[in-house]
């Protein structure tokens, strides 16, 4: 029987086969793939293949075999003995084509249960599939099977109920495969009923562990990224929202629960598996919030994660909910398509695309790109009223506050450059204190809002505070970029202390604010970056800028020696990414020790080599370091090049004072 794809097989056949099969399906399901296959009448059944004699085979001549047993005639020809090796060869299309009819004849039976539903008669059996039992296996656990069955047939893209109809359809001739009217809808309906396991049924991890780090998540973590995962509550609600929720959840949960770390790798590995495995098919909000969570926290998939989140936002109009969550309006033009959303899931809507925003400004701040998403948005103008409104809660006004710093913040990326590691023009010194001025009137606006809460505490309003200094520090960068150790200009110099300030700025603040130091390991990873980069930057301006900024650089070593100090000694998940900023620091602190010729910059030359021992244990994920030999020297200017680390962007030395372009680790965090 020659084989068939399932593209060749009709719909009415589909559904013929369907109501014989769903009374076997659930004994079917408790059997292997190859049981399944061997008690199906119509599926091919394994053979034989013999290829060759073992002779024939090493003269690398034709075997003439006329029946499949010895000898051949070769080998009778010459009355030699004939060995034949013969083996059991299961053809592996024939397996991923019968797991594709097992996933469809999971629909069929979706549409059947809504049929019974609609009639008022009982429900079927609740149908099984082997291939869930396949993926619990060593499939996704050892990361042989990412892409699972999946990767073998893209869905048929008009009758998929997936596929994202765009306006510039209605100008193109369909193709000659439709579904009947009334049909493709019905197809969707049934695509949203069935619901695809997760990483709990497939028994990646145990139920309790998930529930241990949802609730770490919910009440540790979800408060810090604005509460954008508070609405489901429960696991039960992350599970029925999607699988990719769920597993983000529990990914970023694993990152910062240092009793159950060693679930990260599973969990991070079965959520890149269900992003990638669900590329072309159209999601619901629940996917983008899944995105949206792994891009805060996910440093090495961020950028990945936010490019698919922010295609997806502008597919289901995501920002347009700003004129319903502001008035609560009736259906507009102006309005998204299904714009019978309530205000509060209009408002939920809202935050989730400002929480694209922001990721997006920090993915182009970090890794020197322009940025995706626009910034004359009708959602970013009006976010004033947005914050006025009588359903604004305290979410909102971190949300608007951190918007309207990252406009600021752009705009000096587009006034001052990055492209290019090119001096910046004396002419552009006057706005160097504009943008100040701004960033003064930001926090003068926004700060006094701030109050203590039980959620969070003192926390967000230091936060605030510490987003200032990350401000100030990234206007004033600008000065030093692509001075190459030469003077900085007159002109320029107010902006170049200012940048100094702010960097020392913000280790004092992590040393002295109470309540900082110790919620530094739930905070995004954007804002450990830009702590990494304040200190490489400032031990650079003590080694080339020290005599024209009037810096005490004895002082400001023992500052940053004890910020690196206390965050060594915060427990850590050996992935969590604070573990690489606190090693990177250490190692360029040394370096600098031994550029300098001051080992007495440490209080104690033993404490100083303990320490340099001890940070190699820190993190279990860190590169190898050789220090380069011209190091041991002393120098007038510190060779950042030479000690790039690639592919680590929080061991990496910001070239020249600058944000090098985008590089990222695929992989992994």
């Amino acid at each position: 029987m020659p084989k068939r794809f399932i593209s060749s097989i009709s719909s009415a056949e589909l559904e013929g086969s369907a109501s014989a099969s769903l009374v076997e399906a659930s004994d079917n399901a408790r059997k292997t793939p190859r049981s399944i296959a061997a008690s199906q009448p119509h599926a091919i059944a394994a053979k034989r293949r013999v290829t060759s004699c073992a002779a024939c085979r090493k003269q690398k001549i034709k075997c003439e075999l006329p029946t499949e047993r010895p000898p051949c005639e070769r080998c009778k020809r010459r009355n030699i003995e004939c060995v034949i090796n013969t083996g059991l060869r299961n053809s592996i299309l024939d397996q991923r084509q019968l797991a594709v009819l097992g996933r469809d004849l999971s629909k069929v039976h979706g549409t059947l249960e809504l049929v019974c539903k609609q009639l008022g008669v009982e429900l079927p059996k609740p149908l099984e599939s082997a291939l869930n039992s396949l993926s619990a296996g060593a499939g996704i656990q050892d990361g042989l099977m990412d892409d699972g069955e999946d990767g073998l047939y893209e869905p048929a893209q008009q009758n998929s109920p997936t596929a994202v109809q765009a306006p510039i359809d209605a100008y193109l001739t369909q193709q000659e495969v439709t579904p009947p009217g009334g049909q493709s809808q019905n197809l969707a309906l049934a695509s949203r009923l069935y619901k695809k396991p997760d990483l709990i049924s497939k028994d990646l991890i145990t139920l309790e562990d998930a529930e241990i780090l949802v609730n770490h998540y919910f009440i540790e973590l979800d408060p810090i990224v604005y509460g954008f995962v508070k609405t489901h509550k429960t696991i039960h609600g992350l599970r029925e929202a999607s699988p990719a929720l769920i597993a983000a959840v529990c990914t970023v949960g694993a990152l910062h629960h240092v009793d159950r770390g060693h679930l990260f790798e599973t969990c991070y590995r079965e959520y890149r598996h269900v992003i990638s495995s669900t590329l072309f098919e159209r999601q619901d909000i629940e996917h983008i919030r899944a995105l949206c969570v792994g891009s805060f926290w996910l440093p090495g998939s961020s950028r990945i994660l936010l490019c698919d989140a922010v295609r997806r936002a502008g597919d289901v109009r995501l920002h347009r909910y700003i004129l319903k969550a502001i008035h609560d309006m009736a259906d507009t033009a102006f309005s998204p398509s299904n714009g019978s959303a309530s205000q509060s899931e209009s408002r939920d809507r809202v935050r989730l695309w400002y929480g694209l925003f922001m990721c997006d400004q920090h993915q182009s701040i970090l890794n020197n790109r322009e940025s995706l998403l626009p910034i004359h948005l009708e959602v970013l103008e009006r976010r004033g009223e947005y914050l006025d409104s009588d359903a604004c809660i305290h979410h909102d006004l971190r949300l608007v506050a951190q918007s309207s710093l990252l406009l600021i913040m752009a705009r000096m990326k587009r006034t001052f450059g990055s492209e290019y590691a090119a001096p910046v023009a004396e002419s552009r010194a006057p706005e160097f204190p504009e943008f100040s001025r701004e960033l003064d009137e930001w926090i003068d606006r926004f700060e006094p809002k701030f109050h203590p809460g039980p959620e969070m505490g003192k926390f967000p309003s230091l936060a605030f505070r510490l987003h200032y200094h990350f401000a100030k520090l990234y206007l004033g960068h600008n000065v030093f970029r692509g001075l190459q150790g030469n003077t900085i200009p007159n002109s320029l110099l107010p902006a170049a202390r200012m940048a100094y300030d702010s960097a020392v700025a913000i280790f004092r603040m992590i040393l002295e604010a109470d309540g900082l130091l110790s919620n530094l390991w739930k905070v995004p990873s954007y804002i450990h970056i830009m702590i990494s980069f304040a200190g490489h930057l400032l031990l650079e301006l003590c080694v080339k800028h020290r005599e024209q900024l009037n810096i005490n650089v004895e002082e400001d070593y023992r500052i940053l020696d004890a910020v690196v100090s206390a965050l060594t000694n915060i427990r850590l998940v050996s992935s969590h990414p604070l573990i690489r900023v606190a090693t990177g620091l250490r190692k360029r602190l040394f370096d600098f020790a031994a550029l300098y010729g001051k080992e007495s910059l440490a209080e104690n030359g033993e404490v100083c080599s303990q320490r340099r021992e001890n940070s190699t244990h820190v993190a279990t994920s860190a590169a190898p370091y050789n220090m380069p030999p011209e190091l041991a020297k002393p120098g007038p200017s510190l060779d950042m090049d030479a000690m790039a680390m690639p592919n680590e962007f929080f061991f990496m030395d910001f070239n020249d004072f600058t944000f090098q372009d985008a590089s990222t680790d695929f992989p992994g965090i």
